[in-house]
């Protein structure tokens, strides 16, 4: 599949979520499926971005607060499908335990979500905390399940105080766990994250990249 079918494909996924209609979502992926797009590339090009239009459009009043959450429950249906294919589609290569959260008041967790269910089939044991996850809970987690990485992310700006907290506790708490941080909310304000083995995943394939280098070197 090519970069126009990508496009018409996240286009037709977007309006099928805006109906809400499950039945058309579950068909477009499953054709997506059988044409040998792989899970890792459904997230990329075709529901990562059209979560991101989705976000776009609500924040410009373009659609009712109950519209986007009619599409995040249609969206957070068919991850819930991708994830059998996800086994199937990756050899297990990383060992340990990930932890992943959306700090703070962040409520937008579907991409963080997305990248804890390849790190699951990655091989990893992964702990996903979801949304508006207390920062000060986050040193327990990881020493309870013995974290061998921290995986955090915010969609809204408004939300970086929580996030620059919480990367202030994990560096006096765990000094030496690699962090990897994501979503729109950090995108071009990298320069806010400190060097203390922390790493911007601007995507998931390079957060795939970033966690098996980190974890296998």
């Amino acid at each position: 599949m090519q970069g126009d079918e990508y496009q018409a494909l996240k286009q037709e996924y977007l309006d099928a979520i805006l109906r809400g209609d499950r039945r058309v979502v579950t068909q477009l992926v499953t054709d997506a499926r059988a044409q040998g797009v792989a899970v890792v590339d459904l997230y990329e090009h075709i529901i990562g971005p059209a979560m991101h239009r989705l976000g776009d459009l609500w924040c410009q009043d373009e659609i009712s607060v109950a519209q986007e959450h009619v599409a995040t429950a249609v969206t957070e249906l068919i991850l819930a499908q991708c994830y059998d294919w996800l086994l199937e589609d990756t050899e297990p290569t990383i060992e340990g335990a990930a932890v992943l959260a959306c700090p703070g008041e962040e409520q937008h967790h579907l991409g963080l979500r997305m990248f804890a269910d390849i790190l699951d089939a990655m091989g990893m044991d992964t702990y996903y905390l979801g949304a508006r996850t207390p920062v000060d809970e986050l040193p327990g987690m990881l020493r309870r399940v013995d974290a061998r990485l921290l995986g955090l992310s915010i969609s809204m700006p408004a939300n970086l105080p929580a996030l620059q907290s919480a990367l202030e506790i994990i560096h006096r708490s765990f000094p030496g766990i690699p962090v990897l941080v994501g979503g729109r909310g950090i995108a071009r304000r990298e320069n806010l994250l400190d060097s203390h083995g922390i790493r911007f995943a601007p995507t998931i394939g390079v957060g795939m990249s970033l966690a098996r280098r980190l974890l296998t070197s």
